[in-house]
């Protein structure tokens, strides 16, 4: 079988069954959560976390390896964030690079190496899916982020 464009065949999908279209975007809309666009509120998530866990860090560098309760809040933190910008990406429905600027955005706010925080996003996408209780905790401080600052409200976000 040869290799097609995926466009293409997203077209003819698209076209000759638009019931797949719809029940997929039917899936989209009750899996993937509203989206944030505007990188001026991630000064506000960090904020509202920090409240949250109780927490304030001089430095959010350590080392990406280790477990450290300072790693274990950055991948919290990121994670959060993550759903709030770019839930898809941390839901594996798609392979997208993060949006770009956001890591940007977020090292300086925590001033902290991109490189850094790059390197935990992968294991923070397996840790979102394969453990649960990562994965409950990312979504109890988005919801408690969400409700304190009332975002995604009044046109503050997008719909997919």
């Amino acid at each position: 079988m040869r290799n097609s464009n995926q466009s293409l065949v997203i077209d003819i999908l698209r076209k000759e069954y638009p019931e797949i279209e719809y029940r997929i975007q039917q899936r989209i809309k009750e899996t993937v959560p509203v989206k944030l666009e505007d990188f001026d509120l991630i000064p506000q998530i960090i904020s509202s976390f920090k409240k949250i866990k109780g927490i304030e860090y001089q430095s959010w560098t350590g080392s990406p390896g280790g477990r450290k309760k300072l790693n274990i809040d950055r991948d919290l933190l990121l994670g959060t964030i993550i759903l709030f910008y770019h839930p898809e990406k941390l839901m594996q429905m798609t392979h997208d690079k993060s949006k770009h600027g956001l890591m940007v955005k977020v090292a300086d706010e925590l001033s902290c190496n991109r490189l850094t925080l790059s390197k935990s996003l992968q294991p923070i996408i397996v840790a979102f899916k394969a453990y649960r209780e990562f994965k409950e905790e990312v979504y109890r401080i988005y919801e408690l982020i969400k409700i304190e600052n009332n975002l995604l409200e009044y046109g503050k976000a997008i719909e997919n």
